[in-house]
C-alpha cells in the first residue's frame, strides 16, 4: 500500500487520523461553510460562515498548540485520499480529565462507515493514550444519523437541552451524550 507523507497518529485497516497541515486550509474552509454541515457544527454563529483568514488563524492555532487534539481523517487506499473530514477534542480539562468531542465529515463522506471508524480511533486515543475519564458531545435532536453513529460507538444519552440553538427562524433542542473510560474499556475489549 502506498504510504502518505502525512504524520499518522492512529490508523486502522481503512482510515488514518493525521496531523492537520496548512495544505488542508482550502478543503476545510470549503466544507465548514457548506450549509448542510454548518447547521450541525456550531452553536455560536447562525450557519457558521468562516472565511479563509479566520480558518487559517484557527488552523495555525491547532498546528502550534498540540494540546488541541485535532486530527484530519484520510482514507487509506492505493493512493491515499485527500482528507475526508476532521475530528478532535475541545476544552480538554487536565484536572477533571474530560473533553468535548466534535467531528465533521466532508461532502459525500457522511452516512458511511468513515465516521464510525474515525470516532473509534479517536476514542482509543482519548482513553488509552491521553487517559481521559470522560468525553462528551452535543448533537441536534434531529441529526438522527449522527445520534445512531454515536450510540453504535458506545456513547449514551445523558440529557437534553431544550431550545439550545437558534437555526434560521426557530430554536432546536440538543441532545447531550457522553462516554466514560470504563464504558469504553468494556466495549473495546469485546
Amino acid at each position: 500500500m502506498h504510504q502518505s507523507n502525512r504524520i499518522i497518529v492512529l490508523e486502522d485497516e481503512e482510515i488514518a487520523l493525521v496531523v492537520p497541515e496548512m495544505s488542508d486550509l482550502e478543503v476545510i474552509t470549503r466544507w465548514i461553510n457548506y450549509l448542510d454541515n454548518a447547521k450541525y457544527i456550531t452553536q455560536d454563529l447562525p450557519l457558521g460562515v468562516m472565511g479563509y483568514k479566520a480558518e487559517e488563524d484557527f488552523l495555525n492555532e491547532i498546528i502550534s498548540k498540540p494540546q488541541k487534539h485535532s486530527f484530519m481523517i484520510m482514507l487509506k487506499n492505493i493512493e491515499w485520499t485527500p482528507i475526508v473530514g476532521s475530528l478532535g477534542l475541545n476544552n480538554v480539562s487536565v484536572f477533571n480529565r474530560n473533553a468535548i468531542f466534535g467531528i465533521l465529515l466532508y461532502g459525500e463522506n457522511t452516512g458511511k462507515w468513515i465516521g464510525t471508524r474515525a470516532i473509534k480511533l479517536l476514542l482509543e486515543y482519548t482513553f488509552r493514550y491521553i487517559h481521559l475519564h470522560k468525553v462528551s458531545l452535543w448533537v441536534r435532536w434531529d441529526n438522527l444519523r449522527a445520534i445512531a453513529c454515536y450510540k453504535s460507538c458506545g456513547f449514551q444519552e445523558c440529557g437534553r437541552q431544550r431550545e439550545e440553538v437558534w437555526i434560521g427562524d426557530h430554536y432546536e433542542d440538543t441532545i447531550n451524550m457522553e462516554m466514560l473510560r470504563s464504558e469504553w474499556l468494556a466495549v473495546s475489549q469485546k
